[in-house]
């Protein structure tokens, strides 16, 4: 199959100005909101449920906190706790985690797990194919990176061979309009899926908006990919 997901981190208030383009190019995403962040400011509950009227909301700790922890009180309070604020917020189950700022121990994922979470998505990039649910990469951030990050990740991921990967692929371009291209080409050849994340709040600090338009108008136009949301990956 062909898939185009999006993903978004944090439920900044500037998360609807996202889910207005992403309703506007026809496409879908999962909101990843904690229920407090010491860093940036959240949108309040009533918010969360009005987002969650179009757009699927999933967990991402109650505190934004990093799971790179081995305390198993801490991590249940976290993962576990998030999720039963989550699901009574929203009067549902909901199936989907993100780790914050992409750290995690195996302690974590097994949490996650036991929460009752069917996906979970990690911050690798450079990613067409899910092998693990719970360890779900990506394949954009909607921000501007260095080439070293992205030799970086499919190094990590596969050695040499990503290595050789990432220069047949993606001929060492890091603009996101031709990364996206080149990822979604790669695609159409081979199968996979297409997931796109980012930060509301980053875009807003770097002035990424125009960048965001342009790469949801190159997957809004590719009509033979399925557009999901994250939990339509399991």
């Amino acid at each position: 199959m062909k898939i185009i997901t999006t993903s978004w981190d944090d439920g900044h208030p500037l998360d609807f100005k996202i889910a207005s383009l992403l309703e506007y190019y026809g496409l879908k995403g999962t909101f990843y909101i904690p229920k407090s962040n010491p860093e940036n400011e959240v949108m309040n509950e009533d918010n969360i449920i009005r987002l969650g009227e179009k757009f699927e909301i999933g967990g991402h700790t109650i505190h934004h906190s990093s799971l790179n922890s081995s305390d198993s009180d801490f991590l249940k309070s976290e993962i576990i706790e998030g999720k039963i604020w989550m699901d009574n917020l929203l009067s549902m189950s909901t199936i989907c985690f993100c780790y914050p700022k992409g750290l995690y121990t195996t302690l974590a994922v097994n949490i996650v797990k036991e929460a009752g979470y069917k996906y979970a998505r990690t911050v690798e990039l450079l990613q067409t194919e899910v092998i693990n649910h719970h360890l779900a990469p990506t394949s954009l951030q909607l921000y501007k990176h260095s080439n070293l990050v992205y030799l970086i990740n499919p190094i990590r991921r596969s050695g040499f061979i990503g290595f050789l990967n990432f220069l047949k692929n993606n001929r060492l371009e890091n603009k996101l309009e031709s990364l996206t291209n080149l990822m979604l080409d790669n695609i159409e050849e081979n199968d996979g899926i297409f997931h796109l994340w980012g930060h509301s709040w980053e875009i807003e600090n770097e002035n990424l908006w125009n960048d965001l338009e342009k790469v949801l108008k190159i997957c809004s136009k590719r009509d033979n990919f399925s557009k999901m949301s994250n939990s339509e990956l399991v």
